[in-house]
């Protein structure tokens, strides 16, 4: 395994690591999933660099012998017309931004241990 991701490996719980598609189809697979005991709930999101794809809710639940698998779509708009109109009521009506600056610390602060995991060479 890699440095860097041997040490991110390390720091994050297993349900939330990211897993790699294990065939060589050309594709976009980004989504946040959490497991439960009997339940899991999937946010899917398509690329960001493509406007107008919506993000989709999957949850999946077994209930004895039963399973149920439920696909909705929160809404028809994309996470960047989402993030846009929400920047939008920021500055118009003085809503506080999502991030904090000390959620940017700690942002600054993983980068950082990227770049010391990686070795200034390998960047």
């Amino acid at each position: 395994m890699e440095p860097i991701v041997e040490s991110l490996h390390a720091r994050v719980p297993a349900a939330l690591r990211a897993r790699k598609p294990m065939t060589c189809r050309r594709c976009f697979d980004a989504h946040i999933e959490v497991y439960g005991e009997t339940s899991s709930f999937r946010v899917q999101y398509n690329t960001p660099y493509v406007r107008h794809f919506p993000t989709l809710l999957v949850r999946e639940e077994t209930t004895g012998n039963a399973f149920e698998r439920t696909v909705s779509q929160p809404g028809l708009q994309d996470p960047y017309t989402h993030e846009l109109e929400y920047v939008h009521e920021m500055v118009t009506q003085g809503a506080a931004p999502k991030t904090t600056p000390e959620d940017f610390v700690e942002d600054l602060e993983l980068f950082a241990e990227i770049i010391r995991v990686l070795g200034k060479d390998a960047i």
